[in-house]
This record gives structure tokens, C-alpha cells and sequence, in this order.
């Protein structure tokens, strides 16, 4: 997956490069050109990147006026000309003197937008090249990427008309762009993964308004404001979605390092918008000539501020890990002298447990019937009974200090490191045959294993990470659920999916649950230590470990090896 998309990636940018030189090139020979003193669309309407001195906006021409010459209009070497200007249902005349474009129009009305739309395509791929991964990043970039090319296209929609209705696809399909990315920023929703078709949605809206947006713009000029209105609304109702969306992930207990980029995102998209929106209030509702053109190198603001905010996520995120990789160092020195110190007098005990039971079988049979009562309230067969009693209770205490040293060494890296070629789905379904008696009837596991090779790993530590993550999966569910485990090979990596449906993980714990000792089980039925043992064999054989919850709606622990 993560292939495909960094070759979409690539295949758009190199597009984009070879576009952004084509437009230069022609732009290029407008300079010194005669032209009417405004510029128009295809389809002859009047184009909203323009300059406030140009004799087409002295005379009154604005945003979407229709404009013809009139018959029997001076000629060519006069110096003003005679023009039909329609406008909605009213209609006007206008008498506009021609111009030359000179190198500052160049500079003002194309190179601006030009600019921009480079600065967009660069700043796309390598925020591409730094979340690379992260939940919507893809639909992130080609947001980016898709800004970049309605910049670089703007100047030739208005004089050459070489790719019009790519221009509008790519126009279109911008709102759909964000709200997928909305969507699944910074963690893909429960419900979203569960109905996958709901992404698809903004693009089906996109595609329904693109058909007549485009139509209407070559059959009816005139009523191809109110699509484009209607479009543009979109937009800002994306905008705004996204926008409320960051707004409340900054308010939630994500990853520290997911909350600071939220926020940044947040930042940029505000300033990014805040602009663009006075434009084209200004354009449409009031109808001002506003030249677009000097808008737009504002809008960098969002590709900046959202690169910043990914590069200090990171920054944190290593902080983090480095933080953390120093606790566990230290944790694992004072916990690997405090197993060994353990692990002494619970061998003495456990090694004393089968004499035990042995001098007990003993007693009951050597014991007379007729013996005086113990303390004078026993009997002697009350005693034995209770002495085998109270030897299954040492021999339990016992078994589970046995079980919490053995936990302990593990997490203090004192086991076999023995290195081999692992079966993974082989390891899953040794594990699911152990778990058998656990999951029963009331739990049904789905299996959809791929065919992966072999991995490098230690066999009986990565079976001990399959059995803490589906022991997890099974106690999340109380009375009856679903277990889906896959297994299938991602960008040269091993991937194992183990999802359920149980009660799932709040926020709050989620950011928890990979800390040593840390356990929301009842006290006595776990040590908190197994997803850090998981964590640590995940690491120490080069791969990582994710677990994705929400509150309710079951938790999906995702592995990946090399």
C-alpha cells in the first residue's frame, strides 16, 4: 500500500513538474503581447486574476461578466473599443482601451500564483517524505499537490485554455481531499474503519458537482457562476469541517506528539483560510475586482504551518521514544536484580512443595481415627484436610510468583536470544490452540492469513507477543464477540492485524498501556507487564508495535516486522 502510494506521489509531482514548465513557456510569451485590458476564460467569461490598473477594470468589468465586441466597434489601432458586457440578466456597454502586457503584469498576475504553486509541490513532498504513513497523509499530500496545480494552471485557464477540464476535476475533488483527510486525522475513527464506503462520499460529492460544473461552463456561460458558487460552497464547508475537526482532536488525550501537529494544522489552516474566504466574499457577495492573483501567495501559509507542525510531532514523538528506551534501560537493571532476588527463596518454597504434599498423603493414612482432637477442637481428619489445603495455597502463591519472576527476566532482556527463521502464521495458530479452552463458544476468530516468508526472531518470544495480544482481545470481550486476525506483506513488511470487538481502550489509558506495571485488570490477575514484554521483542527484532482503540469499539493491535 504504501508503495503504490509513494509511486502516486511521485507520478503526480513529475506531472506537475513537467506542467509547471509547459505554463512558464507559454506564459513567458505574453510578455509584450496586445491584449483587450482584461482576460477571460474559455468560455469567454471575464477571469478574477487580474491587476486594479488594467483599462477592462476602469471601465467596470468584473468576475464572471460575459464580454463581446460590438458591431461596428472602432478599429484595431484606435484607441478604445466598443464592448457588450453581460452580466447575469443585465446588460451594459464599455468602452475599453487595449494594452500591452508588460514584464510587471507577468510578474504580478502570473508569477505570483506560479510561485506559490512550486512552493505547494515542493512542500507536498516533503511533508509527504516526513509523515510518510500517517493516517491520511496521502490525501494530505495530494490536497497539496492539487493547490499546487490550480496555481500553476490559474494564468493559462485565462489566456492559452491548454487543460480546462482537468482544471476543474482537480478544483473539484480539492474538498473531497480534505474532508478524508479530516476524517481519519490523527487516528482513523472506529466507525470509519468499520464503513470504509463513508470515505468515499466527499469524493461521489465531488464527482456530482464537477459533471455540471464543467458542462455548464462550455453549453451555458452565464449560469456557470451559480456552479461555481455552489462548488466553491463546498469548499468552505470542507474547510470548516476540518477545521472544527482539529480544533476537537487538540482537545484530545492522543499521543502527545499527534496533539502538537493537530494544532499546528490547525494554525495553518486558519490563516490559510481566513484570506482566501475575505476574497471571495469580497468577489462573490460584493462583488468587488479584487485581484486573486495577490491572494494567493497567502495561502502558503498552510503547507508551511502543517510542515512545521509534522516536524515538531516528530521531533516529540523521538523525544518520547528516547525517553522512554532510557527508563526501560534503567527499569530493566533494578528489575533483573530484583527477579534474581525473588526467583531464590520462591525456588526454596517451590522446591519443598512435593515433600510437602507427600508427608500430608503420609499423615492421612498413619493418623489414627481414635487420635485426641487438635487444640481440642479438631479433629485429626479436620487437620489433614486443611493442611492439604493450605499446601494448594502455597503451591498457587508459588506458582504465581514463578509466573511474575519469569514476566520480570523477560522484561529485563535475560532470555534466549536464539535467532531463527519464525513461522508467524504458524506461531498464531499454535497460540489460538493454547487459547482454545479461553475462547470457547462465545468467541468467534476469523483468519485471513497471507502468504508471508518466514521472519528473523526468537519463536517462543513472538509467540509470547501473539499470546498477550489475543489473551487482551479475548478478556475485552464479556460475553460473546469476534476475533480477526490478518496476516500479509505491506512494503516488503510483514504485517499481523489482531482486531476484536470488545470494550475497547478510552483515550486516557490508551497512552498508557504500554508502560511497565501499568494493568486496568483486578489486582491479582495481572503484573501490567505484558504489553511492555510485547513491546520490547517487537523492538529488539527490528519491527513496531500499534495498538488503535476507542472506547466501546474494540481495539486493533497492529505488528510489523521486516
Amino acid at each position: 500500500m504504501k508503495r503504490s502510494s509513494t509511486l502516486l506521489v511521485i507520478l503526480c509531482s513529475v506531472f506537475l513538474l513537467a506542467a509547471s514548465i509547459y505554463f512558464f513557456r507559454t506564459a513567458r510569451t505574453w510578455i509584450d503581447r496586445p491584449f483587450p485590458g482584461y482576460l477571460t476564460f474559455e468560455n469567454g467569461l471575464v477571469g478574477g486574476f487580474n491587476q486594479f490598473d488594467w483599462t477592462g477594470y476602469k471601465a467596470g468589468l468584473k468576475y464572471h461578466d460575459a464580454v463581446g465586441m460590438e458591431q461596428g466597434s472602432p478599429p484595431d489601432n484606435a484607441r478604445d473599443r466598443d464592448y457588450k458586457v453581460q452580466r447575469g440578466k443585465e446588460s451594459f456597454h464599455a468602452s475599453i482601451s487595449p494594452m500591452t502586457f508588460t514584464l510587471f503584469d507577468f510578474l504580478r498576475v502570473f508569477f505570483a500564483p506560479f510561485a506559490t504553486g512550486i512552493v505547494y509541490v515542493i512542500l507536498a513532498v516533503i511533508i509527504y517524505i516526513v509523515a510518510r504513513g500517517a493516517p491520511g497523509i496521502v490525501p494530505f499530500t495530494l490536497f497539496h499537490l492539487g493547490v499546487g496545480y490550480y496555481m500553476l494552471a490559474v494564468f493559462d485557464m485565462q489566456t492559452t485554455y491548454t487543460a480546462s477540464p482537468l482544471f476543474f476535476a482537480v478544483f473539484a475533488v480539492l474538498p473531497a481531499l480534505m474532508n478524508h483527510f479530516a476524517l481519519v486525522y490523527p487516528m482513523m475513527p472506529r466507525s470509519i474503519e468499520k464503513r470504509r464506503w463513508i470515505l468515499a462520499v466527499p469524493y461521489i460529492i465531488s464527482l456530482l458537482l464537477f459533471i455540471p460544473y464543467c458542462l455548464v461552463f462550455y453549453q451555458r456561460p452565464l449560469e456557470w457562476e451559480l456552479w461555481e458558487t455552489v462548488v466553491i460552497g463546498y469548499t468552505i464547508v470542507s474547510y470548516l469541517s476540518w477545521i472544527v475537526l482539529l480544533a476537537f482532536r487538540t482537545t484530545q488525550t492522543f499521543e502527545p506528539f499527534a496533539k502538537i501537529t493537530a494544532k499546528y494544522l490547525l494554525i495553518g489552516q486558519i490563516l490559510a483560510f481566513i484570506i482566501p474566504l475575505t476574497a471571495i466574499v469580497a468577489v462573490f457577495v460584493f462583488q468587488s475586482n479584487l485581484p486573486l492573483n495577490l491572494v494567493a501567495p497567502v495561502t502558503v501559509a498552510l503547507p508551511i504551518a502543517s510542515l512545521f507542525g509534522l516536524i515538531l510531532g516528530n521531533l516529540k514523538k523521538t523525544q518520547l521514544q528516547l525517553v522512554q528506551s532510557e527508563k526501560m534501560a534503567s527499569l530493566g537493571q533494578l528489575v533483573a536484580g530484583v527477579a534474581h532476588e525473588i526467583n531464590n527463596p520462591t525456588t526454596f518454597i517451590y522446591s519443598n512443595i512435593e515433600p510437602l504434599k507427600q508427608y500430608a498423603a503420609y499423615l492421612s493414612s498413619a493418623v489414627q481415627s481414635d487420635a485426641p482432637p487438635y487444640r481440642g477442637e479438631m479433629q485429626a481428619g479436620d487437620v489433614i484436610s486443611d493442611l492439604k489445603s493450605m499446601i494448594l495455597n502455597i503451591e498457587e502463591g508459588a506458582r504465581r510468583t514463578k509466573e511474575i519472576v519469569a514476566d520480570l527476566r523477560m522484561f529485563a532482556h535475560s532470555t534466549d536470544d536464539t535467532t531463527a527463521p519464525v513461522d508467524i502464521n504458524a506461531g498464531i495458530e499454535g497460540t489460538l490452540h493454547l487459547l482454545k479452552h479461553e475462547i470457547g463458544d462465545k468467541i468467534s476468530v476469523h483468519k485471513a492469513f497471507g502468504n508471508i516468508p518466514k521472519v528473523m526472531a526468537n519463536t517462543g518470544q513472538m509467540n509470547q507477543v501473539w499470546m498477550n495480544s489475543l489473551k487482551n482481545a479475548i478478556d475485552a470481550i464479556k460475553d460473546s464477540g469476534e476475533i480477526w486476525i490478518v496476516t500479509k506483506m505491506e512494503d516488503d513488511k510483514v504485517l499481523v492485524e489482531i482486531r476484536d470487538n470488545g470494550c475497547g481502550i478510552s483515550p486516557r489509558i490508551l497512552s498508557k498501556i504500554f508502560d511497565p506495571f501499568f494493568t486496568t485488570k483486578p489486582e491479582g490477575m495481572g503484573t501490567g507487564l505484558g504489553l511492555s514484554i510485547c513491546q520490547q521483542i517487537v523492538h529488539r527484532w527490528g519491527g513496531k508495535i500499534e495498538i488503535s482503540s476507542e472506547k466501546g469499539n474494540g481495539t486493533k493491535v497492529t505488528v510489523t516486522l521486516r
